[in-house]
């Protein structure tokens, strides 16, 4: 796994270094670029062979939602957004359930 934690400056660079990474077998890469910019995601989900988790520094249902909308249900090598989501599981898990879409949490203070 590799976590850029929303580093990466552009969706060029996310795309060159995902291009680097794609053969090397890795579970996921996270965050290369600011979690917010879905549509970003979208490019990047399409390009790349390795799957990249989103959510991670979503803060309350609201965003949980918005991600929701503009990337769709989690989808493996993803062709719309974020290939799966991580979610605080407090902000998240109740609308996840409801909405059918598969989770993994981040972190449970």
């Amino acid at each position: 796994m590799v976590d850029y934690n929303q580093s990466l400056s552009s969706v060029a660079e996310a795309l060159h270094r995902g291009r680097a990474l794609d053969e090397r077998g890795l579970l996921w890469i996270e965050e290369p670029i600011r979690h917010d910019d879905y549509a970003s995601y979208k490019v990047i989900s399409r390009e790349l062979k390795t799957p990249h988790p989103l959510g991670e520094n979503f803060n309350g249902p609201e965003a949980v939602l918005e991600a929701s909308e503009s990337v769709g249900q989690r989808l493996y090598y993803g062709r719309r957004g974020a290939d799966w989501r991580r979610h605080r599981l407090a902000a998240a898990a109740g609308i996840a359930a409801a909405s059918g879409i598969e989770m993994s949490s981040h972190l449970m203070p």
